[in-house]
């Protein structure tokens, strides 16, 4: 039997790479989801076996309602798929994975807010990488960092 190893990634394939529901919460996706594929020695670039996509409900998501959906779908995915695997009975579909490799270093350059970021981009950025138990957002202030702390 031909064996498979195979990944689960909590997003669509237009957002491979990691971190990325921050990045498609601020891209201001209507719809995000998950994609089952082999693994290969690039990051998230296996054949896709299979995708599903969810509308985004919330009017305001933050980055945590599509963490939820990219988790949701890869349940899905695997339910949907299980006697496949356990059969050895994997096809792939003719899915591209999106070129750009959302990276860590992608990520930390996005939690500087810059001095002309404007209140309507602040809101976006709150929404799509704040994060509350972790130092996220910050600012510069001589030199120094001083990371947003927002009170609920």
């Amino acid at each position: 039997k031909d064996i498979h190893k195979i990944n689960f990634h909590p997003a669509t394939p237009k957002y491979p790479g990691r971190d990325t529901s921050h990045f498609a919460c601020y891209n201001r996706e209507k719809e995000f989801g998950g994609t089952m594929h082999s693994i290969s020695s690039k990051i998230d670039s296996g054949k896709i076996i299979d995708a599903n996509k969810f509308k985004v409900k919330k009017k305001r998501p933050t980055h945590y309602a599509y963490t939820s959906i990219g988790h949701r779908s890869i349940c899905l995915l695997l339910k949907k798929n299980i006697n496949k695997i356990l059969n050895s009975k994997i096809s792939f579909k003719q899915i591209k994975w999106s070129k750009k490799l959302y990276t860590r270093k992608m990520f930390l350059k996005m939690l500087l807010i810059k001095n002309n970021t404007s209140k309507n981009t602040l809101d976006l950025l709150i929404r799509s990488f704040y994060t509350p138990n972790y130092k996220s957002l910050y600012y510069l202030k001589k030199n120094t960092k001083v990371y947003l702390k927002i009170n609920s």
